[in-house]
């Protein structure tokens, strides 16, 4: 008996690729397949069945579960019925649309008297400069601690080793993160 492996190796697969690829399409021998022509009697979706019945499984508060299948015209009632309480319940609730809070009508008026370039920006930059600094300063702290913490427990290291590669760390990026001086 002969088997046939399952896998085969690389070499061996694309010598196979290699000699498919060699052969042209008029040395392929079509003879042993018969050719089809005439198609009448063929039925198209003879085999199909579509899912005329959903089956629904409700998990009840005490713990048993049901198993119900629904009829196509089942699954149109609850789907209406469905449509009907989100009607119901959109109605009850406010929407998005509701009036301007009053707090905000000097800003919508204020809005229309706006002329491009006369706003101040100061605390907007102070906010920007503020947040880039948290985001520096914080990522140099988060990078050192955590080479303090690594060279500390990792395996032959030691306390003295983390304090001082977590510190040369802070250092260096001191001096790297430092803004430069005004008058350049």
């Amino acid at each position: 008996m002969n088997r046939i492996p399952l896998t085969i190796s690389d070499e061996d697969f694309w010598a196979q690729i290699a000699v498919i690829d060699a052969i042209r399409d008029e040395d392929i021998d079509y003879s042993d397949i018969s050719p089809v022509r005439d198609f009448t009697g063929w039925e198209r979706g003879k085999f199909y069945r579509p899912n005329e019945r959903h089956t629904i499984i409700i998990r009840h508060p005490d713990g048993s579960v049901q198993i119900s299948h629904l009829e196509p015209e089942e699954r149109l009632a609850i789907r209406r019925r469905r449509l009907e309480y989100a009607d119901r319940f959109l109605e009850q609730r406010p929407m998005a649309d509701h009036p301007h809070h009053t707090s905000h009508d000097a800003a919508d008026h204020d809005a229309e008297a706006y002329v491009h370039g006369s706003m101040t920006i100061e605390e907007q930059r102070q906010t920007w400069d503020l947040f880039m600094g948290l985001t520096k300063w914080g990522s140099l702290a988060v990078a050192a601690i955590l080479l303090l913490l690594t060279l500390w427990f990792m395996p032959g290291g030691s306390l003295i080793t983390g304090v001082l590669g977590g510190g040369a760390l802070a250092v260096a990026g001191f001096f790297f993160l430092k803004s430069p001086k005004a008058g350049h």
